[in-house]
This record gives C-alpha cells, sequence and structure tokens, in this order.
C-alpha cells in the first residue's frame, strides 16, 4: 500500500495536507540479515504490514546491468506481501519506508530501490534517505504518468518477496463530464462522467439541495463511463460533488439552476391575437432559466413552423418576438428544457387590418342628433380576431351586432352638436382610413346654400363639448361628474337638474375650471335618472339625458365547483343580482380581473350578466363593474 501527498483540493475545499505514503526497509549488515518492511499511511500501518523477511550473504550479481526478466527472486519462505492497493494521484510524492528487523544499520549500499513507468520505457532510481531515530530508509518518487507504476525493492541485487509492487496512478483532473446543463422538476435528470483517461479508481458522486443529499444512481455502461441519474424535487439550486479516488475532479462542486415549468407564466396580447406584417411580442417570466433554456415555436395554419426570438429583458423576464405572414389560427408552442409550460402550446388569430372595410357616412346631420346612426364593417377577408370600435375615446357608446360572418353592422346615438371621432382596431393595429372625424352640420342649409341661424351659431360658440362618465352612469355613494368644456361660459350661464323617481331631484354642483365647468353629483339608490343641462335658459339640443345609477357592491360571483383545492381548474358563473342596476350596453361587464398570487389574467363576457373563466391556484377575485372594482365572494 502507498500513500501520497496530493496536489489536489480536498472535498468540500478543505485545506490542504500532505498524504504520505512510505514503505521502510532496515536490517542487519551481514550474514542473515532480518528484515522488515513497513507500509505506512499516515503513521498507521496498512493491511499486511509490516512483511518480514531473511536475506542471505550468498553472492549475488549487481544490478547495473541486469534487465527485469532476469532479475531472481529472493528464495525466502517466510517473506510475503499483499501488495499496494491505494491509487495515488498524478504529481504526488510516494514514499516507501523500509525497516529491518534488529538493532543493526543496514548497509546504504546493499539496497536498491527504482520505478517503472505503465510503459516500461523510464526506469528512475528512488532517492533514499536514511532516518536514524527509526533505522529505516525513505524512498520516494513522483509519478509523472497515468497507470500502473512498478516499484523494485532490492536488496544486494535481489528482490525481496513481493517486488516489484505496482502502485495504481491517477489523475482526477482527466475525469470529463458532460450533459450536466439542463434540469426540470420531478424529471429525471442524466448525465455522464469519462474516466477512461483518468486511471483506475472508485468514482462517488453526491447532489445536495439546501443542505440536503437527493438520492442518485450510478451505472457502468462501459469501462471508465459512467451514467449517473437523479430525479430534483424541488427548484432552486443543486450542488453536484463528482469525486475519484476520494479527490474532487475539475469543476466540482458543479451548480444546476433547477426551473419549475409549471411555474412558468406568459402574457402578451400577442399570444392570443396578433397581425400580418406587424412584429407580435409577448413575455415570459422564468426564474432559474436562461434565454437558452426557452424555446418558442410558432405552427401555422398549413404546419409549417418557425422559432421565436427570445431577448432577455432582466433575470427573470423574456421577450419572444415573432412576424406572422399569413391569415389563420397559429399554435404557439413555449417550452422550458424543452418541456411544455403551463397553458402551452397558445392558439393565437392572425388576422389583417388592411382589408378591413368600412362603409361610413361622411357627415352627423344636426336634425338626427338623438337618433340611432349605423355603419357597417367587413372583416370577412382579414381572417380572425378581435374588433375594437371607439367613439371620441369611449365616450360615446357603440353596440355592434354580427350580420353575417365577420361583417358586422354598428350602431351609435350621437346626442351633442360636436365633431365625433371614430377610431377602429383589429387585432390591436388601426384599420385602413381609422381614425374618422365626422363633423355635425345642417344637411339641407348646406345643399340650399343658406346658413344657420344666428341662434344656433350663437349656441355653437357658447360651449365646444360635453364630456364626462357622469352624462351616462353613475356609481350609487359616489361622486360622479361630467365636465362643459367652453372657453366663454361662465358658472351662472349653466344649470343642471338630475331627476330620479317620484320626480326626486338630485343636487348638482358646478364650479368653474380651466376652459371648463365642473358638474358633480351622488346618486342615493341604483335606478335611472333624467339628467338636463340648461345653457343660458335653453336646454340643449340633445334634450335630456338618461343616467343608469348601479351598485357595484352588490355583484356577487357564484363558484359552482365543491372542491377548491390548489391546481383544481374551478369556473364560476353568472353573478348574483341584488339590485344591481342596468347594464350599460354589452361593454359593461367589461375588463374583469382574476387576481393571483404572481399573475392576473382576463375573465370573458359571454353574455350581459353571464362570466366565466378557468383558474387555478387562487387566493382572492377581484373584478370590474362600471369601472368600479367588486369582490368575489365563495359560496
Amino acid at each position: 500500500m502507498v500513500h501520497h501527498s496530493s496536489p489536489f483540493p480536498p472535498l468540500n475545499g478543505g485545506s490542504t495536507t500532505g498524504d504520505s505514503v512510505g514503505a521502510a526497509i532496515a536490517g542487519g549488515s551481514e550474514g542473515h540479515c532480518p528484515l522488515h518492511v513497513h507500509f505506512l499511511c499516515e503513521g498507521k500501518h496498512l493491511p499486511g504490514s509490516p512483511i518480514h523477511l531473511t536475506v542471505t550473504s550468498s553472492p549475488l550479481p549487481t544490478t547495473s546491468n541486469l534487465p527485469q526478466t532476469q532479475l531472481k527472486m529472493d528464495s525466502i519462505d517466510n517473506v510475503s506481501f499483499s501488495g499496494l492497493h491505494r491509487p495515488c494521484a498524478i504529481g504526488s510524492l510516494v514514499e516507501a519506508v523500509i525497516n529491518a528487523r534488529g538493532d543493526a544499520k543496514p548497509i546504504t549500499e546493499d539496497i536498491t530501490v527504482f520505478t517503472l513507468s505503465p510503459q516500461r520505457r523510464n526506469r528512475e532510481n528512488c532517492h533514499l534517505a536514511y532516518r536514524p531515530s527509526t533505522n529505516s530508509y525513505a524512498a520516494t518518487f513522483v509519478p509523472s504518468e497515468v497507470g500502473e507504476w512498478q516499484m523494485h525493492i532490492l536488496h544486494k541485487g535481489r528482490h525481496i518477496k513481493g517486488s516489484p509492487f505496482q502502485c495504481q496512478v491517477f489523475d482526477p483532473n482527466l475525469v470529463s463530464v458532460y450533459g450536466l446543463d439542463v434540469g426540470l422538476v420531478g424529471q429525471e435528470l442524466r448525465f455522464t462522467v469519462d474516466t477512461s483517461l483518468a486511471g483506475e479508481g472508485t468514482l462517488k458522486v453526491s447532489v445536495i439541495r439546501q443542505g440536503r443529499q437527493i438520492p442518485s444512481y450510478i451505472t457502468e455502461e462501459k469501462a471508465g463511463i459512467y451514467k449517473v441519474s437523479f430525479t430534483p424535487d424541488g427548484s432552486g439550486q443543486y450542488k453536484i460533488h463528482i469525486t475519484f479516488n476520494q479527490l474532487e475532479v475539475k469543476g466540482s462542486p458543479f451548480l444546476l439552476d433547477i426551473a419549475d415549468a409549471s411555474s412558468v407564466s406568459v402574457h402578451g396580447d400577442n399570444l392570443r391575437m396578433a397581425a400580418v406584417g406587424k412584429l407580435a411580442t409577448f413575455f415570459i417570466h422564468a426564474v432559474s432559466a436562461e434565454s437558452k433554456d426557452i424555446t418558442v415555436i410558432v405552427t401555422g395554419p398549413s404546419n409549417k413552423q418557425k422559432h421565436a426570438i427570445i431577448i432577455p429583458v432582466d433575470a427573470t423576464t423574456y421577450r419572444a418576438e415573432w412576424r406572422p405572414n399569413v391569415i389563420g389560427e397559429h399554435h404557439i408552442s413555449v417550452l422550458l428544457f424543452e418541456q411544455h409550460v403551463a397553458e402551452s402550446p397558445f392558439t393565437c388569430s392572425v388576422g389583417d387590418p388592411e382589408r378591413v372595410t368600412v362603409k361610413i357616412p361622411s357627415y352627423l346631420d344636426t336634425r338626427k342628433l338623438g337618433t340611432v346612426h349605423s355603419f357597417e364593417i367587413d372583416a370577412t377577408l382579414a381572417g380572425s380576431g378581435n374588433l375594437e370600435i371607439i367613439i371620441n375615446g369611449g365616450r360615446v357608446a357603440c353596440r355592434v351586432r354580427e350580420l353575417s360572418p365577420r361583417h358586422f353592422k354598428a350602431e351609435f346615438t350621437p346626442t351633442q352638436k360636436l365633431k365625433h371621432v371614430i377610431e377602429m382596431r383589429f387585432n390591436g393595429y388601426d384599420v385602413v382610413n381609422s381614425p374618422w372625424i365626422l363633423q355635425v352640420r345642417d344637411s339641407d342649409c348646406e345643399a340650399e346654400g343658406t346658413h344657420q341661424p344666428k341662434t344656433a351659431k350663437y349656441f355653437h360658440e357658447q360651449y365646444s363639448e360635453l364630456v364626462g362618465s357622469g352624462l351616462h352612469q353613475a356609481a350609487v355613494g359616489q361622486l360622479t361628474s361630467f365636465e362643459v368644456r367652453s372657453d366663454s361660459l361662465r358658472e351662472e350661464n349653466i344649470k343642471a337638474r338630475l331627476s330620479g323617481e317620484n320626480v326626486m331631484v338630485v343636487p348638482v354642483s358646478i364650479r368653474q375650471k380651466y376652459k371648463s365647468l365642473l358638474c358633480e353629483y351622488k346618486v342615493p339608490k341604483v335606478g335611472d335618472y333624467k339628467l338636463e343641462i340648461f345653457i343660458n335658459g335653453q336646454i340643449i339640443d340633445s334634450g335630456p339625458l338618461s343616467v343608469s345609477a348601479y351598485d357595484p357592491s352588490n355583484v356577487f360571483i357564484r363558484l359552482e365547483a365543491e372542491d377548491y383545492s390548489v391546481g383544481k381548474s374551478v369556473q364560476f358563473v353568472e353573478p348574483e343580482r341584488r339590485e344591481l342596476g342596468r347594464f350599460w350596453g354589452m361593454s359593461t361587464f367589461h375588463s374583469s380581473m382574476i387576481a393571483f398570487r404572481e399573475k392576473t389574467r382576463t375573465l370573458s363576457l359571454s353574455s350581459s350578466r353571464l362570466a366565466a373563466a378557468v383558474f387555478c391556484n387562487f387566493h382572492a377575485i377581484t373584478f370590474d363593474y362600471h369601472s368600479d372594482q367588486g369582490r368575489g365572494v365563495w359560496r
């Protein structure tokens, strides 16, 4: 057995200590000389040490010209040794401590120690140093090659029993580890360790997560090639220690970040809809992942695939970009380490806003204020998508009904003598010619070349616009307002009267602002109210306006499912009506949101009073009703 002082760092980053291995020979000087050969490791005898031998004084040939094949073995029967069993690291100091039985000092010239390299090409004589305190000699050498070395110990030119002794030399820096770069929670991870060039030895692997060892398994596929496997049981950083003959290999401990694909979130408008020729983007939130770990594959209607570009935004957020070139339904697969994330693949409707055609009037007739106006939209060639119509920034309600597949009719009711701006978007992009600006004028006066009456002109100069949600809707008990925008009108020029059921009058306060007058009021209960606005004693051209009062605190969500365990899909339907108030058109119950621990999802509207959504991992629900927040309750 040999021991060595290793140049490699010990396991777990401890301090390096020399590991001395030795064989010591000592004996008498003449005649029958009893010898003891002690093999020590850090001062302790190795198994089989010491060995006992007797050397006779018969003449022996010198060893200077004696080849190994002609070396004669000592014939003393009681000399034996089991061999050297512990490998040595390349570059370490190997020491043989040779002791003799008795007190007589051995003759230095009688002892010869040399080594042969694994290829048996190089012979090196070992340096001998006498130690009087132990009456022994120490022979040392430093192996420079991986493989089986031989240490020859001779006394007066003859091998002692057991010589030559074998010494296995290894190099932990020649151990290769590959395949250790990706991993997911719950998915078996396999990697390869190659020790074929490192020499003989014992391979050990330990996987540590948060101070706890994870079970791992080693399988030898062929000589020097091992497969190591383990299954991560949680996300986070893992430390993988790999040792060869109790020395850590190069790069150990290896650090591996394990991600949980189910915890990855994907969001963005272009995840569900996009436009031909327009850059489509969405965002991926993934902790413990790099951009190279994320793959986004977009499959078109003809099953043709393309890869999206992944761009890091910050340490945990990535932006995916792609550009659709055909109309139709696309499927977006988002993968982390080749495994689909939650909800993947996503369905994305791709349309072409340039193929949407609109038939719209060129102006609004003043004599038809307060009546329903309409225009048609043809999106049959534009593909599937979301059509959005906004009139005067959303202050004028618009209702859309389908005449035939992807052919729609939009209706709105202008009530004020002011220009109307109609904006239209398809899948988030403006359609051709949007926005349209419709001026309000008297068609007969223009056709006959006449002028409008002076009173009408004076009226137009006196105010320009009425704006604010308070012209149409109001939340019970909350301050509601609208504005009369004008450069010249003052508080004394404006009067407003709000009346409800049984001629109940609600006070309206008016105060001057910069280029406008602010009108504020509070409705006491749910119902319909009549709003009359007078300018210089005359009611506005559109006549009385209708204000719908609602109470969001009386909206309740009923959950149908009985099991609300984490990860189980739950559906809630039909907000209960408890003096809720009238819905204002089809867009009142919109932008409903479900609040999650880490993310937010939009609730879709399936009818004027029926909404449904599927969700999991929740702890609270909030929603918007007429832009006022309500809260779900469990039934």
